[in-house]
């Protein structure tokens, strides 16, 4: 192996190493968590997993260069994680935003509808108290069980015509810029809007 790649192996190493401990920083994990720790630690959950994975595929392709075989397993795949919270259409945000639209929906069909459709996998927990509604997932940095009361209220937002009107109004410049046209009162689906934002930043971080 000559000195630069060398060098470029160890520094890669060195930046993993580092950011996981970043990320597992920000992993939020408490006596009692509820939707705002979910959607924090799903979102987590996807930066670990995209920098697992592009850091590794990076490290494999300059060991191959030097002609090294490497065989490597991770101790613990993110993606179905990954997938479990937020693949459509039975990914746990996906049925959250569907109950959001039911009009009889409730937290209490959510978790349901979760354990309907996750129960028989290894990374979703079920309730530790049968009197709660909650769930728990194994993520990368652990498990957490997760409170659901209130998970619809949250994630159901109402963006507001009038909001819209008078910000579009704004005497500062920057704000006028930020909301160009005048909408018609609409419901938002909180974690559905973060996930999709997030998804479009790494992509866009894949180049």
């Amino acid at each position: 192996m000559n000195p630069s790649s060398h060098y470029w192996i160890c520094s890669a190493l060195r930046l993993v190493l580092h950011s996981l401990r970043l990320i597992t920083t920000l992993f939020q994990r408490h006596a009692a968590n509820g939707y705002e720790e979910f959607t924090v630690n799903a979102a987590n959950e996807r930066l670990e997993n995209f920098f697992i994975q592009r850091t590794f595929t990076q490290l494999y392709a300059a060991y191959e260069a030097e002609g090294i075989d490497v065989e490597y397993q991770p101790r613990f795949n993110s993606q179905r994680v990954v997938d479990m919270i937020m693949a459509k259409p039975h990914g746990m945000i996906p049925l959250l935003d569907d109950e959001c639209k039911f009009p009889k929906g409730s937290d209490e069909n959510f978790v349901q509808h979760a354990a309907l459709n996750h129960s028989k996998k290894g990374i979703y927990l079920k309730a530790q108290h049968k009197d709660r509604q909650e769930f728990g997932v194994k993520h990368y940095a652990g498990s957490v069980w997760y409170g659901a009361d209130g998970f619809l209220h949250k994630n159901r937002w109402l963006d507001s015509q009038v909001i819209h009107s008078l910000l579009r109004r704004s005497k500062d410049a920057a704000i006028q810029f930020m909301f160009p046209e005048t909408y018609a009162d609409r419901f938002v689906y909180v974690a559905a809007s973060a996930t999709n934002a997030l998804a479009e930043t790494l992509s866009s971080l894949k180049g």
